[in-house]
């Protein structure tokens, strides 16, 4: 994983669901947001300074 300013990148995953997508954090089951659209949920998992490594699943692998 890469690191800014020393820090390691929270990695988080986006999971297709039944109406949009769970934004789940790495080592957890636990959804931390469900969004309807894609676009909204990457939005969400790269806000703030902190480097994100985000895993986006396909559809048809879950």
């Amino acid at each position: 994983m890469e690191e800014t300013q020393g820090t390691r990148a929270r990695e988080l995953h986006l999971v297709p669901a039944r109406e949009g997508w769970l934004l789940v954090a790495a080592g957890t089951e636990r959804p931390v947001g469900v969004y309807r659209e894609l676009g909204a949920a990457i939005d969400a998992a790269t806000a703030g300074a902190r480097a994100v490594r985000l895993v986006v699943h396909e559809r048809r692998a879950w």
